[in-house]
């Protein structure tokens, strides 16, 4: 049964959110598009690139953050300090062994769409540089940052206005829409129903960096490996150990949702932090 107390976020708040982040990264780009277009015809530094993809990724995730910690009237590092404490080295570790072999089941998914556009696979390009700054900007700064906003802020909020299954169901919904484009929002949106369900059970933030960082970071070395020459593992490997990898993998997904199931904590057993009433700064 969902709560109608007037706490935590509404769907409505927490689009509000993501249109807050879509604007501050639209105002970011402006002056960043009329620096690259001053700098045409300049060979710059990969550093310098991927530095700059790094700021204008981060800058508006800060800044959304803020609001969103305002909103709730939560202390973000006693927040993640209290969680740090009680860490179940055990979940960690299970969602550390489970996240690549959940990537794997992911790809049958995302092979029903059609290959992605020219113009994204160019983005991706300058994105992704071996470097790391560029590491920093595609696995680590997301993992954080991403996690924060649509873990820590988004859902705790929704789960103190909805039934979990709406809270967590909603969280990944906007979590899939918030990255642009339908190849990673499938992913988005699978990864957010697992990471919600996860920090639903442990009231952790930590076990979705880590899932968040070992997808990232797997996608960074895979496009570094291959770029956009191959899309998915089938195209790099023969159908029979293809598909003995997707069986594998799902004996390993049952197994290990399984063990995670038991290891966390029951919803009655999960500690509980109620959030004030949310301020006009969201409504």
């Amino acid at each position: 049964m969902e709560s109608h107390q007037n706490t935590g976020l509404s769907v409505k708040q927490a689009g509000y959110l993501l249109l807050k982040y879509f604007a501050y990264s639209i105002a970011l780009s402006i002056p960043l598009v009329i620096g690259k277009m001053l700098t045409t015809g300049y060979l710059l530094h990969p550093l310098v690139t991927s530095f700059g993809s790094l700021l204008m990724y981060a800058i508006p995730f800060v800044l959304v953050i803020k609001v969103g910690l305002k909103g709730i009237n939560k202390d973000l590092l006693s927040g993640m300090k209290e969680e740090f404490s009680r860490i179940d080295y055990r979940i960690v570790g299970t969602v550390f062994i489970l996240t690549p072999f959940v990537g794997v089941l992911l790809e049958p998914l995302i092979n029903l769409l059609p290959a992605p556009p020219e113009f994204l696979n160019k983005i991706f390009r300058d994105l992704f540089k071996p470097n790391f700054l560029s590491f920093l900007a595609i696995a680590v700064a997301p993992a954080i940052l991403e996690e924060i906003l649509c873990r820590g802020i988004i859902l705790e909020g929704l789960l103190k206005r909805y039934s979990p299954t709406k809270a967590i169901i909603w969280s990944a919904v906007l979590f899939g829409a918030m990255h642009l484009n339908p190849w990673q929002g499938l992913t988005g949106l699978v990864l957010g129903l697992f990471i919600g369900w996860v920090y639903h059970r442990t009231k952790s933030i930590y076990p979705g960096i880590l899932i968040h960082f070992v997808n990232n970071a797997l996608s960074y070395f895979a496009w570094l490996a291959w770029g956009d020459k191959v899309t998915s593992l089938q195209g790099i490997m023969t159908p029979f150990s293809y598909y003995l990898l997707v069986a594998a993998s799902l004996l390993v997904g049952v197994a290990g949702m399984w063990f995670l199931n038991k290891q966390m904590p029951k919803k009655s057993e999960a500690t509980v932090h109620p959030l004030p009433e949310v301020k006009p700064v969201l409504s």
